[in-house]
């Protein structure tokens, strides 16, 4: 097919694509199952706003039968209609209790088109490969589970039209609802983000502001998403493969506003310019990496050459560091197969205690 004709034929696909319901991954009714010690489980609805730590039959109650007919789920808008109580600020409350955190707490962030199931096993997966990596046993870990959009049961191939809409779910569960989960954490607490795709993206959305020129953010009732939070000590993101462009960074606007990133410790990413979903190239299609939504940080050599130039001046100067991989595939499974180059971004975001050979990141 000529380069032209693939290029329209991807854009029918968005277009047709974007006028499907949204598949929302809900928490299955088993989603209260006690997690493993060490591990606080949280699942934001498409608002940010969380669902209840512990079986609630009213708050399970509201899980539609057919997930497909739903256009927009809010958990407090339907408890609301259903005349239950929600309290929002209790649940957020007894989440950091239950975190408790005595050292650094590891925040878990996967990405768009996961389920519920989905988000459970890899993320169960994550903890057990960085276990064998050495990871301390008494290590916290937070499971955050979001809105992400699935594919529902496989009816649609790959709804890339639906990626704007996942990224504005990521971002209001990063910044209505993650930030008022860290802001409750102890004074002092140490904390590490491992984000993989969109997850990435709402790992910066939680910990800095927003840059010029980015849209508003508005949470559930109306209201304007928290401050960042003040209250945690050497913030560290582990992006890999981050679905993210410039006009979230701010690459562009020069110089960067440091103003932005005073929370943020450091800045790791693991891009790969062989990866199909943030390159938009393979199977046959060559497409710019910033159509559907920017996603140039995740294997855009030019672009991470930029970003290494714009955070190197300044207050900004210690910021971010870079590794490349090289897999033709964008699961963070195959990332983590990478043992040596993985376990040095994990290091480096002090998720793991011991530095691998060779690993030129720094601390």
């Amino acid at each position: 097919m000529p380069p032209i004709l693939r290029l329209f034929s991807a854009l029918a696909l968005l277009l047709v694509l974007s006028g499907c319901v949204a598949f929302h991954s809900l928490p299955a009714r088993d989603y209260t199952e006690p997690p493993p010690p060490g591990v606080v489980r949280i699942v934001f609805d498409e608002n940010g706003d969380p669902w209840p730590l512990d079986a609630d039959p009213a708050a399970l109650a509201l899980l539609p039968a057919d997930l497909d007919k739903q256009r927009h789920f809010g958990l407090a808008k339907g408890l609301a209609k259903a005349r239950q109580p929600y309290d929002r600020e209790a649940i957020l409350a007894e989440a950091a209790r239950r975190i408790a955190p005595q050292g650094r707490v590891v925040v878990l962030i996967k990405g768009f088109n996961n389920s519920f199931g989905s988000f459970r096993g890899k993320f169960a997966a994550t903890r057990q490969w960085l276990g064998e990596q050495g990871a301390v046993p008494e290590q916290r870990y937070v499971e955050v589970y979001w809105d992400a959009l699935h594919r529902a049961g496989g009816k649609v191939p790959y709804p890339v039209g639906l990626f704007p809409r996942a990224r504005g779910n990521a971002e209001r569960m990063a910044q209505c609802g993650l930030r008022d989960l860290l802001a409750r954490f102890r004074q002092g607490t140490e904390v590490s983000i491992v984000g993989h795709s969109l997850g990435g993206a709402a790992a910066l959305d939680a910990v800095t502001e927003p840059a010029k020129g980015w849209a508003a953010m508005r949470c559930s009732g109306g209201r304007k998403p928290p401050p960042v939070p003040a209250n945690l000590s050497d913030v560290r993101i582990a992006a890999f493969a981050p679905a993210v462009g410039g006009g979230q960074l701010g690459i562009g606007r020069e110089p960067l506003d440091p103003a932005r990133f005073t929370a943020l410790s450091r800045l790791y990413v693991a891009w790969n310019p062989r990866d199909p979903a943030v390159t938009k190239h393979g199977k046959g299609l060559n497409l710019p990496d910033t159509l559907g939504g920017d996603t140039r940080l995740g294997g855009n050599r030019d672009f991470i050459a930029r970003t290494t130039a714009a955070f190197g001046k300044g207050a900004t100067s210690t910021l971010f560091q870079s590794l490349e991989f090289s897999q033709p595939s964008h699961e963070l499974a195959t990332y983590l197969a990478d043992r040596d180059r993985a376990a040095c971004v994990l290091w480096a975001a002090k998720v793991l205690p011991d530095k691998p050979d060779g690993c030129a990141l720094e601390r």
